[in-house]
């Protein structure tokens, strides 16, 4: 027989091993190689536990040695996967090994495998085999692509399909795969799985790494943690950083479904996250603040997080966004409030289904040269475009009355009694003095350059528009409610951080501050230089800079410029004399976000991604999705990106599907019906978001609750002119809004030192205050 050996032919050669060896050397391997004689296996084993072989045949099963987690199918993007991102015990037992795992990971992007591209010169050079690959006369019309091309290529499309929230399913798609081919024959389309396994695990690779980049580079971060059930009711919680920059980095989308949502439970896992990135970066050194919404957990959450050792350097805030929101949703439920809404609607609706109204108020506007040519209609989700609708009628005021003083018929009757209704424009004007800062503060949090001290003058100018309410009789109830909403919202944010940011602004430098105002910030600047680890001198270096820095003296002396940002300011202070020990302090307030919106943002684009019919992407892919759409939305400008989906305000509220009915009727009795919808809807969305913040809706039979309010008054001169100048150049504000007497800029401690009968000793004043 030919195929047989014959035993003597081993039996001659003295150096061959006997089949008895050959029997105990493969019996001291380890463990089992799934096929004999085939290549090395990968290092990513050495973290592994073969479990044998797995139903299919040339596949084993694992188990990680650290955590224990079983895999039915040992592949190898799932093994390195796990290691580098999921699992959370091998920070513990073999840091330097997931190190090495990531490592390896950033340098498959580089590498491409020989034997693809072996057979890919194969059919360019070898022309004369006979058993060649027969091609179209395609192939031969365009260039060949390299493999690492094809590789490129991947990437890009993955980061289309991402950015745009594109389903994977898309690249299956015939027509798809026809206009692919149509642009390029040799570019072969990968498949779905080849792209949500593969490529997105070399593309997550390449933006930790850049991510570990940044997160070098940033000097102070702000971390924002926040919850959110997905269509497939996964509760998952993410975490991010944002740098000083304002750049956002996603650190980790988890699953917590199986665990009850205790504010231990988020602590651990807070700092099971926190050690996971600081295997390479000590990021906890880099946090100046942790800022959540206002749950009962989330709140002991951070108190619990502050209190550990290593970690009193962080300071806990309340989302500034959350707290407007909710401010503005019980101010939009006051009688005064609702009424003036149920009015504007009722117009805006007419204005809507009759295209001859609109187009007459057009023409009128356009004759009388107003810039604004027609109403703006109130979102129920938005209520910032509460805000813009008013103020669309308080700009065609004229118009709207002489169109119906022309022509009655050209409107309902009830239309045309609201706006003859000598009330109802100095209602709107009223309602709007109270919606622009809020307004206001809702655009500069989307501009992503909101700061402590905008926060305080928000605060500020709530209180000084709510005195402005109560004086006037025709406004003094809602004032007296407006004024409730703001200090029982507000207590939260009763931390003399905002007034010592306001204080240190180069712009503002503390305008109309009274002197227990500065007593405040120059304790609160004091305690905290403490807490972050400064001596004692450091401290009393810190307190003789804010004293030169109120008289400008020295380098505090530097002008504040339009281009100027309180950051950039404080960098360019060199104060030798004290060791830049109050601009660092500075630097590190000014560096703090104080909102949590990036991670609605976040859940909003992956709500988008994670469709009806997406409803199966699992955790991991859903974090990459983040990861990678948050790290490239950085440097993007593109406004019609699906993260930009609306107001942030609309991100903040919880519900989809509450909405106004959008389909529009020529029936003229239906505007009344839409008013009294979007009211509804109003109130629907704010009693959401107050049951999501854990906070009760104040309604206007709630008793004043004057407790541990902000008391302003002693603090701040909100009369000032400075203050006042500092209002008129935010835009809150008119110059002829109020013009205060100089004696109104006086308090009682000037008037007392004003005093011309005081009898004093002018050399025991020189010997004290000289120390003769």
């Amino acid at each position: 027989m030919p195929n047989c050996t014959t035993p003597s032919s081993s039996s001659h050669d003295p150096q061959s091993p006997s089949s008895e060896d050959i029997i105990d050397i493969s019996s001291s391997v380890t463990f089992d190689s799934p096929k004999l004689g085939g290549r090395q296996r990968d290092v990513i084993w050495s973290h592994f536990d073969d479990m044998g072989p797995a139903k299919t045949p040339g596949h084993r099963k694992a188990q990680c040695k650290y955590c224990s987690q079983y895999f039915n199918f040992a592949k190898l993007n799932l093994m390195y996967t796990h290691a580098a991102h999921q699992c959370d015990q091998i920070i513990n037992y073999n840091p330097s090994g997931r190190k090495e795992i990531i490592l390896k990971m950033r340098g498959f992007e580089e590498e491409s495998l020989p034997s693809r591209k072996k057979k890919r010169s194969t059919e360019v050079t070898s022309t004369d085999s006979p058993s060649r690959k027969q091609h179209t006369m395609d192939r031969f019309a365009t260039r060949i692509i390299s493999y690492s091309e094809q590789q490129t290529i991947d990437r890009y499309l993955l980061r289309a399909i991402v950015m745009n929230g594109i389903s994977f399913r898309t690249i299956n798609n015939n027509f798809f795969v026809e206009f692919i081919k149509r642009i390029n024959p040799s570019y072969d389309l990968p498949g779905r799985k080849k792209i949500t396994q593969e490529t997105l695990t070399q593309e997550l690779a390449y933006v930790e790494s850049q991510n570990e980049s940044l997160l070098s580079e940033a000097a102070h971060l702000t971390l924002n943690i926040d919850g959110w059930s997905d269509r497939c009711h996964r509760s998952l919680y993410e975490y991010n950083v944002i740098t000083d920059s304002r750049k956002a980095i996603v650190l980790s989308l988890i699953d917590v479904s199986s665990f009850s949502h205790t504010a231990e439970f988020l602590t651990n896992k807070l700092e099971s996250v926190l050690a996971r990135i600081s295997t390479n970066i000590n990021i906890i050194s880099k946090i100046r603040a942790i800022v959540t919404d206002n749950p009962n957990t989330m709140r002991k959450m951070r108190e619990l997080f502050t209190s550990k050792p290593g970690h009193q350097h962080i300071i806990g805030l309340r989302c500034f966004a959350h707290a407007i929101n909710l401010i503005a949703g019980d101010m939009i439920k006051h009688v005064f409030a609702s009424n003036t809404i149920r009015k504007i609607t009722v117009i805006t609706s007419y204005q809507n289904q009759s295209h001859m109204f609109k187009s007459k108020l057009k023409e009128e506007a356009q004759r009388i040269k107003i810039r604004k040519e027609s109403l703006h209609t109130i979102v129920p989700t938005r209520w910032s475009s509460v805000a813009d609708c008013l103020h669309s009628f308080i700009l065609l005021r004229a118009p709207l009355e002489l169109l119906v003083a022309a022509d009655r018929s050209i409107a309902p009757p009830k239309v045309v009694n609201i706006i003859n209704n000598r009330s109802f424009f100095y209602d709107i004007d009223n309602l709007y003095k109270i919606m622009k800062p809020l307004a206001y503060a809702i655009s500069i949090i989307q501009s992503a350059s909101l700061t402590l001290a905008d926060c305080y003058l928000i605060l500020c100018y709530l209180h000084l528009v709510t005195e402005k309410f109560i004086e006037n009789t025709e406004t003094r109830m809602f004032g007296r409610h407006v004024q409730r909403v703001v200090n029982v919202r507000l207590k939260a944010f009763q931390n003399d951080i905002y007034l010592s940011a306001y204080y240190l602004h180069p712009k503002y430098r503390g305008g109309g501050m009274l002197t227990n105002g500065r007593s405040a910030v120059y304790k609160y600047l004091a305690e905290y230089s403490k807490t972050i680890g400064n001596n004692l001198a450091t401290t009393k270096n810190v307190i003789s800079a804010l004293q030169r820095y109120e008289i400008k003296s020295g380098p505090y002396g530097l002008t504040f410029t339009q281009d100027d940002t309180p950051a950039s300011w404080w960098s360019m202070i060199n104060d030798s004399t004290h060791k830049n020990s109050l601009s660092n302090i500075a630097l590190q307030l000014f560096a703090i976000t104080p909102h949590a919106v990036m991670p609605e943002r976040l859940f909003s684009v992956l709500d988008w991604q994670h469709a009806k019919r997406r409803n199966r992407l699992n955790p991991y892919t859903l974090e990459a999705i983040a990861k990678i759409h948050t790290f490239y939305k950085n440097g993007s400008n593109d406004s019609n990106d699906s993260a930009d989906l609306g107001d942030i305000e609309g991100l903040l509220n919880l519900t989809d599907g509450l909405s106004v009915n959008p389909h529009t009727t020529e029936n003229k009795n239906s505007t009344s019906g839409d008013a009294i919808e979007l009211i509804q809807c109003v109130n629907d969305n704010h009693k959401l978001l107050c049951e999501k913040c854990e906070e009760e809706c104040i309604d206007e039979e709630q008793s004043n609750d004057n407790e541990n309010i902000f008391e302003f008054k002693c603090l701040l001169n909100m009369h000032d002119r400075d203050f006042q100048r500092i209002l008129v150049d935010l835009g809150f504000i008119d110059d002829t809004y109020e013009q205060y007497a100089e004696s109104d800029n006086l308090t009682e401690d000037d008037v007392a030192q004003n005093g011309c009968n005081e009898d004093y000793d002018v050399d025991t004043l020189l010997t004290e205050s000289m120390a003769l």
